[in-house]
């Protein structure tokens, strides 16, 4: 929920642009006479709403913008009214971007949730098989410091014994097809004889697209 802090730095924010578009097309008209530029800065302006605010801080502006602009352009330039339309065109597409961003910011979350939130050791590797993040279970099965994994192959850490380029194989193969794949044994070099099953979930998190590495110790 916004707070009262939030609500003001998003009525000053619209405040600021309004002005900003009043002042830059009087610029304009000032130096080049009854040229205007107010409908492409107010979509520019739902252009940086994308990025800092939620979908309905767009759906406020849409009004506010295209009174503006009709208002600064209605005595020098042709056709006003066309030119508003494409201000609340303009508006109309920013919700819908901002609106799929938002959504995709609340999957991240959610993901994010899921991993503090998980048992089992799991590695978060990119699609290369670099580690960007794992977790304190994961750092103890293959005997390492936690902060010494991180920005390290997978690969150099995870894959000892015959089978390292099936493994690599399997991994590349679940980054190239999104395919999961389960139930694939693997071992570290510290400890070669300690079996460990490791399953590949293609995700799509903060950093990109990843592969999400869970693992368990294999049954003896």
């Amino acid at each position: 929920m916004p707070t009262a802090i939030h609500r003001i730095h998003r009525f000053f924010l619209l405040v600021f642009m309004m002005a900003s578009i009043y002042i830059v097309d009087g610029l304009v008209a000032y130096f080049y006479s009854e040229q205007t530029l107010a409908p492409v800065l107010a979509i520019l302006c739902f252009g940086c709403l994308i990025f800092m605010g939620p979908p309905r801080l767009i759906l406020i502006a849409i009004p506010l913008f295209a009174t503006e602009s009709y208002w600064i352009i209605q005595d020098a330039a042709k056709y006003p009214h066309i030119r508003t339309i494409s201000v609340i065109l303009g508006g109309l597409i920013a919700y819908l971007a901002c609106s799929q961003r938002r959504c995709l910011e609340i999957r991240l979350a959610e993901l994010d949730l899921i991993l503090e939130k998980l048992q089992a050791p799991w590695i978060l590797c990119d699609r290369s098989g670099n580690i960007r993040r794992i977790s304190a279970p994961a750092a103890e099965l293959a005997q390492t410091n936690l902060m010494d994994l991180v920005g390290t192959s997978f690969f150099s850490k995870f894959a000892a014994g015959p089978n390292k380029g099936e493994l690599i194989q399997k991994f590349l193969q679940t980054a190239d097809s999104r395919t999961p794949v389960e139930r694939f044994i693997l071992s570290t070099p510290e400890n070669p004889a300690r079996l460990i099953t490791s399953s590949f979930v293609p995700v799509q998190t903060r950093e990109g697209p990843s592969i999400l590495v869970v693992l368990s110790l294999a049954p003896v």
